[in-house]
């Protein structure tokens, strides 16, 4: 009996022992739960690259090298699309020659004056890189870029180009649906469709900025039609060789610009126009261009370097 009481005293600093043991393993493992929980967090937050499904703000490369974030322009718009934008997005492409470029520009959710879109070429320079799209069929698809629904855009530093037996289409920039803030700064433009649009405009439109572009060959150079425009100007750009126009504009367009371009018209057709306005809304202004227009096939039509017609109401041609 005497022994007793020491047994007791063992077998409960045993059981002690057995419990704090048991308590320990329970801390441990919350303890390992946590840390792995803690790493699945850094995972989705931190090891998580950006081209994740999170919407997009920054600079994104384009093109083929290892680092490129997407091998295609069309890639990079598809994505955008699909996550969205939350701030400045410039897609950067790299220098090179990208065929078959068929780019739509739709609406992107985010995008605005505070998420602004730019595409341009890494290098800042048109003659390196060169979007390129050959022979297409029908009107809807007759397009290098479409601008459709899209908002705060700017395309700058790229040679956009038109290849093929073209004919009448061959059209490079293709403005449709409801655009809003497009600018176009030193871009050269070409086609090889004898009587396309270079660029063409049919849609509404609340501001476009042409400046500082070269517009080669096509039968027109810009053609805005049915377009409603808070605002559309074109600056400081060179057309050449032209068979019809060098720009063109009808409709409700409103604050129209047209200054300092360089339009040279090489022209077999009856009629021929450095610029031609026609049932043009609210106020015009014209001025400081210089314009060459040459064979023009017709003698019973008299080519114009500026052409007003119908409704127009114009501040200034100088």
């Amino acid at each position: 009996y005497c022994f007793s009481a020491p047994r007791r005293a063992v077998r409960l600093l045993l059981l002690g022992f057995l419990m704090y043991l048991c308590y320990e393993i329970v801390q441990l493992k919350f303890m390992i739960a946590t840390f792995r929980f803690f790493l699945v967090v850094c995972f989705l937050f931190v090891i998580t690259p950006k081209l994740s499904a999170q919407c997009y703000s920054g600079n994104y490369t384009v093109g083929p090298s290892v680092s490129a974030d997407f091998a295609l322009i069309e890639d990079a718009i598809d994505s955008l699309v699909l996550h969205g934008m939350c701030g400045h997005v410039n897609l950067q492409i790299e220098s090179g020659t990208y065929t078959n470029t068929a780019l739509e520009i739709p609406n992107i959710s985010g995008n605005g004056v505070n998420a602004q879109l730019t595409i341009e070429s890494l290098s800042g320079n048109p003659a390196t890189t060169v979007l390129d799209r050959g022979n297409t069929s029908g009107t809807s698809n007759d397009f290098l870029v479409k601008p459709n629904g899209v908002s705060h855009l700017m395309i700058r530093n790229l040679t956009l180009r038109r290849t093929g037996t073209l004919g009448s289409v061959g059209r490079v920039i293709y403005g449709e649906g409801n655009n809003s803030v497009l600018a176009f700064h030193n871009n050269t433009l070409q086609t090889s469709g004898i009587s396309a649009f270079i660029v063409s405009f049919i849609a509404s439109a609340d501001s476009v900025l042409i400046d500082s572009c070269t517009f080669n060959n096509g039968g027109t150079g810009i053609s805005a039609t049915a377009l409603t425009t808070n605002h559309l100007e074109v600056s400081n750009s060179n057309f050449n060789g032209q068979r019809d126009k060098g720009i063109y504009f009808s409709g409700t367009v409103q604050n129209t610009v047209i200054r300092k371009n360089n339009i040279d018209i090489n022209s077999n057709q009856d009629q021929a126009y450095g610029i031609s306005t026609f049932d043009a809304a609210n106020t015009i202004l014209i001025e400081q261009n210089v314009i060459d227009i040459s064979n023009a096939s017709d003698p019973n039509y008299t080519p114009a370097g500026i052409e007003v017609k119908s409704n127009n109401a114009v501040t200034d041609v100088s």
